[in-house]
C-alpha cells in the first residue's frame, strides 16, 4: 500500500486514542526541560502507563551528528544509528525505553520533508507555506511517531532452569536483526571470516563458547530473547528553545492546532518556568512566560517552577492568581544535588494523582495490569546510593527511601571514594561526556562508592615536542608558562586517580595525550577503559612502544603512515560527514570464555552495543598486537572487526570500539563501567566470586520484580 502524501490538512488520529503531554520552557534556556519531561515519564511508567517521547529541536541542522560538542554537548546515538540530541539519552535512562531516530525532530528535517514533497508535486500546485503545510507536517510527524511501538530496556526475563539472571536489556539493531536470530550461528560466521582471510587474525571461538551461543539462541526462542515492543498510550513532547523565540514559533502553532484537534483529556501542556530569588522569590518571569504561551494560543495545565529553594506557598498562590493555573498543579522543581531525586520530589507533591486526573487515566485498569515496569520505591533506593565525596555510606538496598530523604544519615562511616579521570579532548564542557559521566554514576551507585570525578585535557598531557596542536582560543590566551603549568597539573591528576576512562573523539589534536594516558595505565596497572578513539590510541601506543613499529599511526591522523594499525572502513568513506559512519547497534561475539569480559557480560556469547566510528583496528596487525598480551576477545559476526580487547595480566585494561555509555541504565549499569569502578576499588574479584564468576550488573535492584 502506498503511503499517503502530504496535504494541506493534518491526517486524522489513527488507531487508538493517543494522549499528548507537551513541555515548553520560558524566560531562558537551560532550565531543565529535559530532566522535567524525563521525570514525568518515569512517574507515568511507575503507574504502568506505556510512554514514548519526542524531542523537537528548532535548529536547521539535519541532526546532531556534525555539531560541535562544545556548543551542543554530546551527540547521543540510538539503536537504529540516529545521531540525536543528548536529551534523548536522558529519556532512555529515566524511562527505560529504546527510542528511534524519528523521536528527534529538527527544523532541518521538517523543511527537507516539505520541500521534497513539493518537488514531487504532492501538494498539487498549492503555494507551500509555514501554515498550513509545515505545521501539518509537524503534526503528522508527531502522530506517526506517537503510534510507533516502543521497546522496553528493562524487563523480566522468562526463567529457564539454572538461569541466574533476572533482567535483560533490549535494543534495536541498526540492521533490524535480533540477538536470537544470530546467537547460534555467530561463531560459525566468525570462523568463515577468518578462513576468508587465509587464517590471519585471532583464532576461532572455543567449542564452549560455541555451545553457549547455541544455548543463547535456544533461550531466545523460548522467550528470553529480544525485548518486547508496545504501542504507547502517552506521548511526551519537549519543545526545545524558549517560548517567544522565532525558531519555535511554527512548533507552537502546530502544537496549538494539535491541542484543538484533540479531546480535552487527550492533551496536556506543562510549562517549565523560572522563579529567581532576589531576597524573595520573584514570579514576574513566570507570568511573562505564560503570557507568551497565550499569545501562541496555548494555556498551561501544569507549571514546573525552577527555583533555588523550594517554592514558597506565597509564591505559589501569586503565580496561580496571575496564570490561572490551580495551586495543586504548580510544582516546585528546586535545585538538588542529586538529579535522580527530581521524580521523587515531584511525586511527593502529588504529580501522579494530577496526571491521572488531567489525562483521564483509569487507576484500577492500570493496577490490573500487574507490577509496573519501573518502581518509584526502587528508584528512590537507587537515588539514595548516589554519593558525593564525604557522604555517609549508602543504606542497604532493601531499606525504603523517603521521597525527600537524603542518602544514608544512619549508615555510619563515610563512603569509600573512587577517583576516576576522564581523559578527553572536549573537557571544557562536561555535557560533552554526559553519558560517560552518567554511566560512571550508575556504576558507583550499584557499587556503593562515592565518585570523585576529574577531567583531564588530553592535549595538556603532551609535551611541546609531541606535535601538540592548540586551538585558536588557546593560542590567544596561553603563554609558555601556562602550558607548562597545565602539563604538570594534568600529569599530577592522571597519577592520582584510581581509574581512567578515555572516551571517543575526532581529529588529531590531543591524540597522543590519549595514547600517553593508555601507556601510563598499562605500565602502572591502573584500571583503564578505552572507548572508540580511546581504543585506537591505546593500540597505537602499544604498536609504537611495545612492538617498536616506528611511525605506527591511524590513517585518520597520518594517511601515509608505514604501519597503519588503525584504518578507515571502506564502506564509510566519502566527502559527506553527517550520518556517514558505522552507526547504531551491532552484534559482538565474545570468543573467549576465560576472558574478563566474558565474566563481565555474564557469559553472554553475543552482546549488542552501539557504534559511532569511521576507523577501526587493522586486522592485519592483530596477531602482532596479541603478542603484547592484548587479546581481541570480541569481534563482529565475521571475525574481521575487532570490537573488544583486553590486556592480560592487568587488573582491568579493556578497549572497546563501540560506546558502552549509551546503554547504561540507572537500575542496570553497563557491566564495563561497573567492572572499572569495582577494579579501581579493589572489589572486582570479590564481586565475581560472590556471583559464581559473573558480574550480574543490576543485582542490587533485583527485588524490583519481587
Amino acid at each position: 500500500m502506498s503511503q499517503p502524501g502530504p496535504s494541506s490538512s493534518p491526517s486524522g488520529e489513527p488507531r487508538s486514542k493517543m494522549k499528548y503531554l507537551v513541555v515548553t520552557g520560558g524566560t531562558m534556556s537551560g532550565l531543565g526541560k529535559g530532566t522535567t519531561i524525563s521525570s514525568i515519564g518515569l512517574v507515568l511508567r511507575s503507574l504502568g502507563v506505556r510512554v514514548s517521547a519526542i524531542k523537537i529541536d528548532p535548529y536547521l541542522n539535519g541532526d546532531a551528528g556534525t555539531m560541535s560538542p562544545y556548543e551542543h554537548g554530546e551527540c547521543f546515538v540510538l539503536g537504529d544509528g540516529a545521531e540525536v540530541d543528548l536529551d534523548l539519552g536522558n529519556y532512555e535512562r529515566f524511562m527505560a525505553v529504546a527510542l528511534r531516530g524519528r523521536n528527534n525532530m529538527t527544523s532541518g528535517q521538517v523543511f527537507s520533508r516539505v520541500i521534497a514533497a513539493e518537488r514531487k508535486g504532492q501538494y498539487l500546485g498549492e503555494t507551500v507555506q509555514i501554515v498550513p503545510h509545515v505545521t501539518n507536517a509537524i503534526q503528522d510527524w508527531i502522530r506517526e511517531v506517537a503510534h510507533s511501538p516502543v521497546q522496553e530496556l528493562l524487563q523480566r526475563k522468562r526463567r529457564q532452569k539454572g538461569d541466574k539472571g533476572d533482567t535483560i536489556g533490549g535494543d534495536t539493531r541498526a540492521d533490524g536483526d535480533t540477538k536470537g536470530d544470530r546467537a547460534a550461528n555467530g561463531t560459525e560466521k566468525m570462523r568463515e571470516g577468518n578462513a576468508a582471510n587465509g587464517g590471519e587474525g585471532t583464532p576461532p571461538t572455543p567449542p564452549a563458547a560455541a555451545a553457549a551461543a547455541a544455548a543463547a539462541g535456544a533461550a531466545a526462542a523460548a522467550g528470553g530473547g529480544p525485548a518486547r515492543e508496545e504501542t504507547p498510550e502517552v506521548c511526551l513532547i519537549e519543545v526545545g528553545g524558549t517560548v517567544g523565540d522565532i525558531e519555535s514559533a511554527m512548533y507552537l502553532e502546530a502544537i496549538q492546532q494539535l491541542a484543538r484537534n484533540s479531546e480535552t483529556d487527550a492533551f496536556c501542556l506543562a510549562h517549565v518556568a523560572f522563579v529567581p530569588c532576589l531576597g524573595e522569590q520573584k514570579t514576574k518571569p513566570t507570568q511573562h512566560g505564560v503570557k507568551e504561551l497565550r499569545r501562541a494560543g496555548l494555556t498551561p495545565d501544569f507549571l514546573f517552577c525552577r527555583s533555588e529553594g523550594p517554592l514558597t506557598e506565597a509564591a505559589r498562590q501569586k503565580i496561580s492568581v496571575f496564570t490561572q493555573v490551580e495551586p495543586k498543579n504548580i510544582f516546585s522543581v528546586h535545585n538538588c544535588k542529586n538529579i535522580y531525586r527530581v521524580p521523587l520530589i515531584l511525586e511527593a507533591q502529588g504529580l501522579s494523582e494530577r496526571l491521572i486526573e488531567r489525562l483521564g487515566l483509569d487507576r484500577k485498569e492500570l493496577e490490573a495490569r500487574g507490577p509496573p515496569p519501573l518502581s518509584l520505591k526502587v528508584w528512590g533506593r537507587m537515588a539514595d546510593r548516589l554519593l558525593s565525596v564525604g557522604d555517609p555510606a549508602p543504606l542497604p538496598a532493601a531499606v525504603s527511601s523517603s521521597p525527600a530523604g537524603a542518602a544514608g544519615g544512619a549508615a555510619g562511616a563515610a563512603a569509600e571514594v573512587v577517583s576516576v579521570g576522564i581523559v578527553g579532548k572536549y573537557t571544557g564542557l562536561a555535557d560533552s561526556y554526559l553519558s560517560v559521566i552518567k554511566a560512571l554514576e550508575h556504576a558507583c551507585m550499584e557499587a556503593g562508592l562515592a565518585l570523585d570525578l576529574h577531567f583531564i585535557e588530553s592535549s595538556s598531557l603532551e609535551e611541546e615536542t609531541d606535535g601538540k596542536k592548540e586551538t585558536d582560543a588557546e593560542k590567544e590566551t596561553t603563554t609558555q608558562g601556562d602550558s607548562a603549568t597545565r602539563h604538570k597539573q594534568a600529569w599530577a591528576c592522571l597519577q592520582k586517580v584510581q581509574a581512567v576512562v578515555c572516551p571517543g573523539g575526532f581529529g588529531d589534536r590531543g591524540m597522543w595525550g590519549k595514547a600517553l594516558s593508555a601507556g601510563f595505565c598499562r605500565e602502572k596497572e591502573t584500571p583503564f577503559l578505552g572507548i572508540c578513539l580511546g581504543m585506537q590510541t591505546a593500540v597505537i601506543e602499544l604498536a609504537r612502544n611495545v612492538l617498536k613499529l616506528q611511525g605506527a599511526d591511524s590513517q585518520e591522523f597520518n594517511p601515509s603512515t608505514p604501519h597503519p594499525v588503525v584504518v578507515s572502513m571502506p564502506e564509510h568513506t566519502g566527502a559527506e560527514k553527517g550520518g556517514s559512519m558505522r552507526l547504531g547497534t551491532r552484534a559482538t561475539i565474545l570468543r573467549d570464555q576465560w576472558s574478563l569480559c566474558w565474566s563481565l557480560y555474564d557469559g553472554e556469547p553475543v552482546v549488542d552495543e552501539r557504534h559511532r566510528h569511521r576507523y577501526e583496528v587493522n586486522p592485519v596487525y592483530v596477531q602482532q598486537l596479541e603478542t603484547t598480551g592484548l587479546r581481541f576477545v570480541g569481534q563482529d559476526e565475521r571475525g574481521q572487526r575487532m570490537e573488544i580487547a583486553e590486556l592480560t595480566n592487568h587488573p582491568f585494561f579493556v578497549l572497546t570500539q563501540f560506546h558502552p555509555e549509551f546503554k547504561s541504565q540507572p537500575l542496570k549499569p553497563h557491566p564495563l563501567f561497573l567492572g572499572l569502578v569495582l577494579a579501581a576499588a579493589g572489589k572486582l574479584r570479590e564481586r565475581l566470586q560472590q556471583n559464581g564468576g559473573f558480574l550480574r550488573a543490576g543485582v542490587v535492584y533485583e527485588n524490583q520484580y519481587q
